[in-house]
């Protein structure tokens, strides 16, 4: 069989780990999952971050006690989301003490953190796991308060499985990925296009209706209703627009200059706005279809999507990302843990350190305002008086980075083209 055109061969400087680079990396490891714990136990990281995992216990509780998920009301997960968060109550703890619970969550997040670093370990760059624990470091103790973690070692583990053309087992666990969260379904691209021109796409195809039909069939055959799954569906598409993404910083600045009041509506969760621009009802819920296209069809010239490796997904993730309504902190591991795989000839090395430089600083910044300033920040919105504010502004540098990363990416692949074409 040909390799896989998706993902291109490691780099020439691709060597295998010797004893002491693993031992530091495991080293690292613990360093890291050392700093992540103790990051999560300070007030000022927990006091926001744990509302979710509140939710995600009494998730677990409820299917626990009554051995049925037919209890579940206003429920905004999906099945595959559901499963996961009953994982910590199979341990020996008491699922019903928070803390509890809470150790137990922690505990298969660490798992989760180790398995990244060994897939980059092993499917990557050299330098591939330490891009991956910077990166984890930077994002902090919000990746141990979420489910993100297990979606995007899914994805990983999937672009793993692609390249050794293992089709069928690629699209089960990309299957898997999308029943927890719906995001996956953005980098099917990456997948199908190839998958059609190496005649992999019916086993592709069906390892990933697979994957998403045992998380589906088994919440329906628990007491599940495909109701449910649709008014989760619903509760998202019905949040407002979010504070922390691009969106959440350009309307308030056009609303200011047009002197329009900047109207908070909170709900389903989510602290947000209503815009009173004279924009097409539903609008916002779907212009990130309009850069996304356009992204995919940019990547599709030339096959540059089968040459990129891991920088196709994450473009496209970008695009998709930076004009949804919401995109909430936790949203930006979707896209930059693909970064650690990234091939050094997509982009070339050095231009690589500066992405996982401008990334991490993204991260920073993300966290400065979420969780540690975000009451302030959500005052400044309810006071209506939001801009000017320093927390605005670093939110807005942050979401200003994003823009940045993705241009410099574009950019810089262009001239890596062309140096390769001379």
């Amino acid at each position: 069989m040909t390799q896989n055109p998706c993902i291109p061969d490691p780099p020439p400087d691709r060597h295998p780990s010797s004893k002491s680079s693993r031992i530091g990396l495991v080293l690292a490891f613990i360093l890291l999952a050392i700093l992540l714990i103790t990051l999560a136990k300070e007030p000022a990281f927990r006091g926001h971050l744990q509302g979710d995992l509140i939710v995600f216990q009494n998730r677990a509780c409820s299917f626990l006690d009554h051995h049925s998920w037919s209890a579940l009301s206003g429920n905004e997960y999906q099945p595959g989301a559901l499963w996961w968060m009953t994982l910590p109550g199979l341990v020996p703890l008491d699922t019903h003490n928070y803390d509890a619970y809470l150790t137990a969550f922690f505990l298969f997040s660490i798992l989760l953190i180790g398995l990244h670093a060994v897939i980059a370990e092993r499917n990557g760059p050299s330098e591939a796991p330490w891009v991956m624990i910077a990166l984890m470091a930077a994002a902090g103790p919000i990746l141990l308060y979420r489910f993100e973690l297990i979606v995007s070692l899914l994805v990983l583990a999937s672009w793993a499985f692609w390249k050794k053309e293992r089709e069928g087992t690629a699209g089960f666990l990309l299957g898997v990925a999308t029943a927890i969260k719906l995001y996956p379904l953005v980098l099917l691209p990456c997948f199908v296009i190839p998958g059609i021109r190496k005649r992999m796409l019916p086993r592709l195809i069906a390892g990933f209706l697979t994957g998403i039909a045992i998380p589906v069939f088994s919440f329906l055959s628990a007491g599940g209703s495909l109701q449910g799954m649709k008014d989760a569906l619903m509760f998202h598409h019905e949040k407002p627009i979010g504070l922390d993404g691009l969106m959440g910083s350009i309307i308030p600045l056009i609303q200011s200059a047009a002197h329009l009041p900047l109207r908070m509506t909170p709900t389903n969760s989510t602290n947000g706005f209503a815009t009173d621009l004279p924009l097409p009802v539903g609008l916002l819920n779907w212009i990130w279809l309009i850069p996304y296209t356009a992204m995919l069809i940019f990547l599709l010239r030339n096959r540059r999507l089968e040459r990129a490796g891991t920088g196709g997904p994450f473009l496209l993730l970008i695009a998709f990302l930076l004009f949804q309504k919401n995109n909430n902190p936790q949203y930006a591991w979707w896209a930059f843990s693909l970064i650690p795989l990234i091939p050094h000839d997509w982009i070339g090395i050095r231009s690589k350190l500066i992405l996982l430089v401008m990334a991490s600083l993204a991260l920073i910044l993300s966290q400065i305002v979420f969780p540690l300033n975000y009451q302030e920040f959500l005052d400044m919105f309810y006071s209506g008086h939001p801009i000017g504010s320093l927390i605005f502004i670093l939110n807005f540098l942050k979401n200003l980075l994003w823009l940045g990363i993705l241009g410099f990416c574009l950019v810089r692949m262009l001239i890596q083209e062309n140096e390769l074409r001379a």
